[in-house]
């Protein structure tokens, strides 16, 4: 009995994360297989393999790179809303502060990356001609900027980049057909006093944001569907007049000085945009340090304003925001675990609480 109960303790302290060695589950199919660390876990992977982080402060010695399709799920970020256990954090080992990122190469195609706090994503290596397509990006924070392409060669198409906190910007690098919705983004700069919070995107759908950088808003954009959105930024097209052949609807503006469209070149057309939108008049908190803040007042007009009906910002459209950013599968809310067991020996105090959701 004594050895059961000692099994138990060990397995309820590596699931909810109480000080001991990290694991990181590698599921196959119906095989499940632990490593010690998460580099030799990415090494052991094969593509269409899962791996699950656990919360806490991951070390790795360098950047981690991804070259096959994999999925990985992380605990969640957002401490508030994980039961007060640790957040899946990326660290570069040594460094205090300095979060890793990640780097998915060509032959990463359908992978998957959520419930992470981590550095800057970038798709491709500066080395190499990159091909990728269907990378879904999926309720993270990332402290730097999510960058869809690098080098001089890509075709980067048909990424997913849905409900994370992105501290930095989004640089498509003439990235295609990617969907971009219901995320909290930031900005960069990118020199001659300027910063952008979109950039180098092509034929790409970009709806239901809150975009916090109050330069400018967009820069390189052709052929983009642009609705839905809250845009702190004084300018929606960027310095040099490069959004082109863009649709602009039912977006809210915060600044006064936007003339829409008319402030615009004359490629872009729009219906139903809001301007003079003050934060302050608009949301719940007026903060934009944290995605929770940002549910629509009742009585801005911004309620229900979206082209569907919904509310505009990250808590309209079809896959509103989740507040807390949880990921989608089975996580603990609540973890106890007694230190004693009854008087017989025979029995421990074990209270934990696991919570399922659609999505």
């Amino acid at each position: 009995m004594k050895k059961r109960i000692i099994f138990l303790v060990l397995a309820v302290c590596a699931i909810i994360n109480l000080p001991a060695q990290q694991q990181f589950n590698v599921q196959n199919g119906t095989k499940t297989e632990f490593y010690d660390d998460l580099e030799t876990a990415i090494s052991k992977t094969a593509a269409g393999d899962t791996i699950y982080l656990p919360g806490g402060i991951i070390e790795v010695s360098s950047n981690i790179t991804i070259n096959k399709q994999l999925a990985m799920i992380g605990a969640g970020w957002d401490t508030d809303s994980i039961g007060g256990l640790n957040k899946t954090e990326l660290r570069i080992k040594g460094a205090t502060t300095a979060n890793a990122g990640i780097i998915f190469r060509t032959g990463s195609d359908g992978s998957l990356l959520t419930g992470c706090e981590l550095g800057s994503i970038t798709l491709g290596l500066n080395t190499e001609s990159n091909t990728i397509q269907n990378v879904t990006i999926w309720r993270n924070k990332t402290n730097g900027n999510v960058v869809l392409g690098a080098g001089t060669t890509n075709n980067i198409k048909n990424i997913f980049i849905k409900e994370n906190y992105i501290v930095g910007a989004i640089d498509g690098q003439l990235a295609s057909d990617c969907w971009i919705n219901n995320n909290l983004i930031g900005c960069t700069y990118i020199g001659n006093n300027v910063s952008i919070s979109i950039q180098n995107l092509n034929n790409s759908y970009i709806y239901n944001n809150v975009l916090y950088c109050s330069n400018y808003a967009f820069k390189s954009l052709k052929e983009c569907f642009i609705e839905n959105n809250f845009i702190v930024a004084t300018y929606v097209n960027s310095y040099d007049n490069s959004v082109n052949n863009c649709s602009f609807n039912n977006n809210a503006f915060a600044s006064s000085g936007i003339s829409f469209p008319n402030g615009m070149n004359g490629t872009n057309t729009g219906t139903d945009n809001l301007i003079n939108q003050e934060t302050v008049k608009t949301f719940q908190v007026n903060d934009f340090t944290s995605p929770k803040n940002l549910v629509i007042l009742d009585e801005s007009p911004c309620k229900k304003a979206g082209t569907d009906g919904t509310d505009i910002g990250i808590y309209g459209g079809n896959t509103p925001y989740k507040a807390g950013a949880v990921p989608f599968n089975p996580h603990i809310n609540k973890a106890f675990v007694s230190l004693r067991t009854d008087d017989g020996g025979s029995k421990l105090k074990v209270d934990i609480t696991v919570s399922a959701q659609d999505r």
